[in-house]
């Protein structure tokens, strides 16, 4: 079986994706030695303790994501990574799968209470079209209610109902994703309404740019789009689903960021780590874990859902639609 399936492998997409990923990579570098040199008054060493930052996003770049990517990558066998998942897979403890699954729903409802908790007692509350400024509060919560913790649940429905039958899971599965496109789409109003009432431009900075690939990745997964190439092609439909998970993090890590920035900021409000710059970083802390949870749930491949006999009907029905 080892051979069948490492015949099937196409090293010619590993060969494109590899390509990719060193020329962005040194692209990326590229342009943050041009930012840094050209706007930000170049390097320098302790004699000039601001350009001595500049140090500090260049090499965390360099370090932590282009040679981390490149060790890892290096360090993937695709004739050992088989024999690895059937390893890992037999000596998994589901006690851990419990452990997680309960971190995950008790610090998903965490974050969405200490975002309450912020936007009631430090930014006004919420209303819509009559307070553009508080209509805008709504965008933050809709936005992690639907696209993370809502979309999390979507993607552990195989996970957690692993002995249930799969048209049972694929229905709560497009209901989880229904509801998230829902919100998304309401958090989505709330932010162009506040911005068009206080003539903020749209779409000007890195997360509403983040934020517009994960509205185009979520348009692919969406219920009744393509169903037959999604049936046909499960495992993007995957991939897809963790992409859209991952992006949605970030962008809420970077919102946040970017509104502790321009409401803190003025004051060194920010700087002084008052009450309100703690709750946000707390809340951006606990995104990160509820990220981090989710995503080992479902990549696991011991916690993944035991194909049943009626499966194979289900992927026969699917081809012929």
């Amino acid at each position: 079986m080892e051979q069948s399936v490492q015949e099937l492998i196409d090293f010619r997409w590993f060969t494109v994706c590899y390509s990719a990923i060193q020329i962005i990579g040194i692209l990326i570098i590229a342009l943050l030695i041009a930012w840094l040199t050209n706007h930000c008054g170049g390097f320098a060493w302790a004699a000039h303790p601001q350009l001595q930052f500049n140090w500090h996003p260049l090499l965390m770049v360099v370090g932590m994501i282009y040679m981390y990517a490149n060790d890892f990558i290096l360090s993937i066998n695709p004739s050992r990574r088989i024999k690895m998942e059937q390893s890992v897979q037999e000596l998994i403890d589901f006690r851990w799968f419990t452990v997680c699954y309960s971190a995950i729903q008790i610090i998903g409802i965490l974050i969405i209470a200490l975002l309450i908790a912020w936007l009631t007692n430090h930014c006004g509350g919420f209303a819509w079209a009559a307070h553009p400024q508080l209509q805008f509060n709504w965008h933050p919560l809709l936005m992690v209610v639907g696209m993370i913790y809502m979309y999390a649940n979507g993607m552990l429905v195989y996970r957690v109902f692993r002995t249930e039958r799969k048209r049972k899971l694929k229905i709560v599965h497009a209901v989880a994703q229904l509801f998230t496109f829902f919100l998304f789409v309401i958090g989505l109003k709330a932010v162009f309404d506040a911005h068009e009432a206080s003539k903020t431009p749209n779409l000007y900075s890195l997360h509403s740019w983040f934020g517009i690939w994960v509205a185009g990745f979520l348009s692919f997964l969406f219920p009744g789009i393509k169903h037959a190439f999604r049936s046909k092609y499960l495992p993007i439909h995957t991939l897809f689903g963790l992409i859209i998970f991952s992006l949605s993090c970030i962008t809420a890590l970077m919102g946040l960021l970017e509104k502790a920035v321009l409401k803190l900021s003025k004051d060194n409000l920010y700087e002084q780590l008052g009450s309100e710059a703690v709750l946000i970083n707390v809340t951006g802390i606990f995104i990160l874990i509820f990220g981090m949870l989710a995503i080992f749930i479902t990549a696991q491949p011991g916690y993944k859902r035991k194909p049943l006999p009626e499966d194979e009907l289900l992927l026969t029905d699917a081809i012929h639609e």
